[in-house]
């Protein structure tokens, strides 16, 4: 039973990434169709609108979409999940009044700080409504271990139906107000959608209540504080960069959002390997614990740094793909070199810190969060107004170094733990040279944009495997062992 569950397990995990992974490059494409069609500085403010919306979205949610997951998966009787189901719709339709009726009466100086035009603001509230309850419904679906089911509809269906709509109606959505509207449209049909699916199977169940109220929102509301600081950490610098510079630079953070987005991922395997971590801690077998931390770490490294090569050599084309010319944007080359640090350092030394999540030290994780959104905050109102874009790189980058640092100090000194090695920083070193290899063969090859792209990326995969696969035989040795015996089971 436990290896057909294990099975089961990596089974369901390997299905959501390859949908994660199609919904991740839908999104990218639809990325490039808006940016194309709006211009950076309309994609901008796109940008800025739909910041706003996913902060506001948080509120009504205080933290429900991640505490249904727990409460329905921890009851077989379909009487009580529908009675989760039913108070979370009740409770975020309350606290949705609420608080669109806020915005409602503040949205012309809101909208006016970040150069919006307050006839979104009805858009706003919409977007803000279908959003909340396609959350909720999505943890429903978790909670049902129909993981599947939820990503099919995001990113899957959401990315697919948007990019085939804008595609079909491009020459109309040249506008901000149109764009909006499509993607409110489409976030509406799947909120629909998704209601009539759950509706199938739970019309004629009357809900049976499980426990307190109270408790349930108990559970939930510390999980609203570590979504929020999430939420404005991804959001603070486009404020601030709006605010203080404008929505041309919002722009051009936004597309290096994507392509970060990108380089994470690589990552986004290896979190199944999070609940093995926490099992060996439990169990106390630190040195499994340690070889699956090095193991894991060291393919990342191998994955994504041959990417941020890739992305920084050729930086030009990267950037020509959404529609803008590097020469536009002052100190370019730097600002990426700098935003993508900030991305890969998160990538590399991440699970340190979703080690911590796992065990007894969580909150040590979250007092972690509350420093880094501090010190964004403190370094992004410095920096953001004397240079800009390049401050926004520097704040981001400069925060996300100094926390994942830290959660390897406290790594080591709770569990004595310190996968990383010489190894790890022998592949670091690699990609300068890896780098001056790629800028010569791009200088003579200069086939155009996609090309150019898919001949650097190439050869700095080749390189790296080659250098992983050369100094570490016995760890690829030992990782493809693992890989056959999961195909076996």
């Amino acid at each position: 039973m436990k290896s057909e569950s294990k099975s089961k397990f990596f089974k369901g995990t390997f299905y959501v990434f390859i949908i994660k992974l199609l919904g991740s490059g839908l999104a990218f494409l639809t990325q490039v169709i808006i940016s194309k069609s709006l211009g950076i500085e309309s994609y901008g403010s796109l940008s800025i609108f739909l910041s706003l919306a996913n902060i506001l979205i948080v509120l009504p949610l205080i933290g429900m979409d991640t505490g249904i997951i727990r409460s329905v998966a921890g009851t077989d009787e379909k009487n009580h999940r529908k009675w989760f189901l039913t108070i979370s719709i009740k409770i975020i339709s309350l606290l949705l009044v609420i608080i669109l009726f806020v915005v409602w009466i503040t949205q012309n100086r809101l909208f006016a700080s970040f150069n919006l035009d307050p006839e979104l603001g009805i858009y706003l509230m919409l977007y803000v409504v279908f959003i909340a309850y396609s959350k909720i419904l999505d943890g429903f679906f978790q909670g049902e271990k129909k993981t599947v089911i939820a990503n099919l509809f995001t990113p899957f269906l959401n990315n697919l139906i948007k990019l085939i709509v804008l595609v079909v109606v491009y020459s109309m959505t040249r506008g901000l107000q149109p764009t909006v509207i499509v993607l409110l449209a489409v976030e509406m049909v799947l909120v629909v959608i998704r209601f009539i699916y759950i509706g199938k199977g739970y019309l004629d169940v009357k809900p049976k209540p499980k426990g307190k109220v109270s408790e349930y929102v108990s559970y939930s509301i510390p999980l609203f504080f570590v979504t929020s600081i999430s939420i404005v950490l991804v959001s603070l610098d486009k404020f601030i960069l709006s605010y203080m510079m404008g929505n041309f630079e919002v722009g051009i953070l936004r597309i290096f959002e994507n392509y970060a987005a990108i380089l994470a991922l690589f990552v986004a395997p290896f979190v199944t390997m999070w609940p093995i971590m926490s099992e060996y801690y439990r169990k106390n077998r630190m040195d499994e614990l340690k070889e699956l931390f090095e193991q894991s770490t060291l393919v990342i490294s191998v994955l994504i740094l041959p990417a941020w090569v890739t992305l920084t050599v050729c930086n030009d084309e990267i950037l020509s793909i959404f529609g803008v010319n590097a020469s536009q944007v002052d100190n370019i080359k730097l600002i990426m070199f700098l935003f993508f640090l900030g991305t890969v350092y998160d990538a590399i030394i991440g699970p340190a810190g979703a080690l911590l999540s796992m065990t007894k030290h969580s909150k040590i994780n979250l007092i972690n969060n509350i420093l880094l959104l501090f010190m964004n905050v403190s370094l992004s109102l410095i920096l953001i107004p004397k240079i800009g874009l390049l401050g926004a790189a520097i704040s981001f980058s400069a925060s996300k170094i100094f926390i994942n640092t830290m959660n390897v100090y406290q790594n080591k000194r709770l569990f004595n733990l310190f996968p990383y090695g010489k190894l790890h920083l022998f592949l670091i070193a690699a990609g300068v040279p890896i780098y001056f290899i790629g800028s010569v063969v791009k200088s003579y090859v200069n086939a155009g944009t996609i090309i150019n792209i898919v001949i650097i990326g190439v050869l700095a995969y080749l390189l790296y495997f080659g250098l992983f696969i050369l100094i570490n035989r016995e760890s690829a040795k030992k990782l493809l062992m693992q890989l056959k015996k999961k195909n076996a089971n």
